[in-house]
């Protein structure tokens, strides 16, 4: 994405906010990326949407909505979210969303989240939070996306979740 597009998807988005939470989010994103980082250069910005949700650009921008940051109680939701963007940083195709339905979505969705899990362990943050924050987003997604994504999340860290999921 250019940088006309990357402002044209800044406005789209509420806009770029000038906001001291930058600096945290940054800090958190350093430890999440570590030395060993092979990526594009990371960009971190927030934007002004009430909307609960983060993005990341394949050109390294990764953006927090001031929504998100209203509902984040911890450092460690902060990182489990952020840590599910970077994620998709690390598959590019993740980006190729062009024709995809719902189920393909969602898997790109459930694929990021497992990947980001390892990531976690490695900055020393608390990896079920992961779990938490697709509960506690639930009502942003499509109808059984939370149930599935967090069932696929026990399963990768290991603990039994008996939870009467409906995959989709």
């Amino acid at each position: 994405m250019d940088s006309w597009g990357q402002l044209a998807f800044e406005r789209q988005h509420g806009g770029r906010v000038d906001d001291p939470a930058v600096a945290g989010i940054e800090r958190v994103v350093a430890k999440l990326i570590g030395d060993a980082w092979d990526g594009p250069d990371i960009r971190v910005g927030i934007l002004g949407t009430n909307d609960r949700n983060a993005y990341v650009l394949a050109s390294g921008h990764v953006y927090v909505t001031v929504g998100m940051l209203d509902i984040l109680c911890t450092v460690d939701e902060l990182a489990a979210v952020l840590a599910h963007e970077l994620a998709h940083l690390e598959y590019a195709g993740d980006f190729e969303s062009q024709g995809r339905d719902l189920d393909e979505r969602l898997q790109v969705e459930s694929d990021a989240d497992c990947r980001a899990v390892a990531r976690l362990i490695d900055a020393g943050y608390e990896p079920a939070m992961l779990a938490e924050m697709v509960e506690k987003l639930a009502d942003e997604q499509p109808e059984g996306w939370a149930g599935f994504r967090r069932r696929r999340l026990a399963e990768r860290l290991g603990e039994p979740d008996d939870r009467d999921y409906r995959i989709p």
